[in-house]
């Protein structure tokens, strides 16, 4: 908590407020979902390399990489395919393959305004395309409906959201997440990202606190790295992750 405390700091003290629709700085989180949808006719890659420990359990697991695609459908709604490739060993037992692969749509049902925030109605579709058996995946179809909302405060951007999972037959857990980011430079972002997740099976809740930092290499292309530390016994103990994130 300190390090976000201390990048909110670094944030706001590195440049003066900007004027509204000055940044031109792609903002999408590391960890958490991207708010807004794509755009018309545009489309997005994220790649996303992770590394993932937990201690107790002598478990590391890394997504090498999990691949995003995001196409606008229209100005307000877009769909996202993602699908990742795992690597898993604990205890000095090791599995690998494809893990559970996903559907996503996004709409924008309301739009910013100066007094108050941008809102998105989504819903993620998690289909059972990795080995239950060998840990990679959950076995089941999972719904997500959640709703999310993006803010630009001028001095910096938050956008988070908050989500529902199920089955068929019950629900299985909730989901939240909170993004800011602090402009530092006309490519340059500090993330501070905090993320979490109620299983209701495990009676498990993950917490997860991310520092992070992004940088826009070019126009529709950027690259960003967040380290998460888990803050609850649910959790993993750390992270490291790396994203790269394509526009065309």
């Amino acid at each position: 908590m300190k390090i976000i405390i201390m990048l909110g700091i670094l944030g706001f003290a590195a440049v003066p407020p900007l004027s509204a629709g000055e940044s031109e700085i792609c903002v999408e989180p590391i960890i958490t979902e991207e708010t807004m949808p794509t755009g018309l006719g545009k489309w997005e890659l994220n790649l996303k390399f992770q590394y993932w420990r937990k201690d107790e359990a002598d478990l590391n697991l890394w997504e090498v990489p999990a691949a995003s695609l995001f196409y606008g459908i229209s100005d307000r709604f877009s769909g996202e395919v993602t699908a990742p490739l795992l690597v898993r060993t604990e205890n000095g037992e090791r599995s690998s393959g494809a893990g559970d692969s996903g559907l996503g749509f996004k709409w924008l049902f309301s739009e910013e305004t100066v007094s108050a925030p941008a809102f998105v109605l989504g819903l993620e579709i998690g289909l059972p395309t990795g080995s239950e058996d060998r840990e990679l995946g959950e076995g089941r179809v999972e719904y997500e409906p959640y709703l999310a909302f993006y803010k630009d405060l001028l001095w910096a951007i938050v956008q988070g959201n908050i989500g529902y999972s199920y089955d068929w037959h019950k629900g299985t857990g909730i989901e939240y997440g909170l993004a800011l980011a602090f402009p530092a430079g006309k490519s340059l972002l500090l993330m501070a990202e905090m993320n979490g997740a109620r299983d209701f099976e495990e009676n498990e809740t993950e917490l997860y606190a991310t520092p992070g930092i992004k940088y826009e290499i070019k126009e529709g292309l950027g690259l960003g790295l967040g380290t998460p530390f888990g803050l609850t016994s649910g959790s993993f103990d750390r992270a490291v992750v790396i994203k790269a994130m394509f526009e065309f």
